[in-house]
């Protein structure tokens, strides 16, 4: 006999192992106290422990209400980037082109007008570069994560089915 009156079975509680006690083991390092359990009994164990993991409906409402907002937030802000990147290129294209009316002009020092240009020219390229950026994130990657966490912890026991054993 084991400790716990049982020469093969770990302790349990209310019909089920004691997971969180036997993780919470393993997680600290130690060598935990416990007899050996056949792997089909502990799998079985733990799919009926995740079987009592639930996010409560209200939670899950908050979770993705908080998502929902983020991203209109996110789509708004990008939306005023976009708007003054687009003022500052327009602003810096007609400076350009002022600049192109004087570089025929001989009275106007061209080292200095193509140095100006160049710089304009790198300052659009940058403009360029950050309005192609603009979008370009995660968040609606992450929203679609946690929709899934969330479809997921709705049924546990299809979450057991869909994780692939290594």
């Amino acid at each position: 006999m084991g400790r716990h009156g049982s020469p093969d079975r770990l302790p349990r509680r209310t019909g089920h192992l004691a997971v969180p006690e036997l993780l919470g083991c393993f997680a600290a390092g130690k060598r935990c106290p416990t007899p050996r359990v056949p792997v089909a009994e502990m799998e079985a164990e733990v799919a009926a422990h995740y079987a009592t993991l639930r996010v409560p409906p209200a939670l899950a409402a908050t979770l993705r209400k908080s998502l929902d907002s983020m991203l209109e937030m996110k789509e708004q802000f990008n939306d005023d980037i976009r708007a003054q990147l687009t003022a500052e290129r327009k602003r810096l294209e007609t400076k350009q082109d002022h600049l192109l009316e004087l570089v025929g002009d001989p009275d106007w020092p061209q080292e200095r007008l193509n140095e100006k240009m160049r710089d304009l020219r790198d300052r659009l390229a940058g403009i360029a570069e950050r309005l192609e950026q603009i979008g370009v994130g995660d968040f609606e990657k992450a929203r679609e994560a946690v929709e899934l966490v969330l479809e997921l912890l709705d049924d546990p026991r299809r979450f057991l089915r869909t994780v692939p054993e290594s």
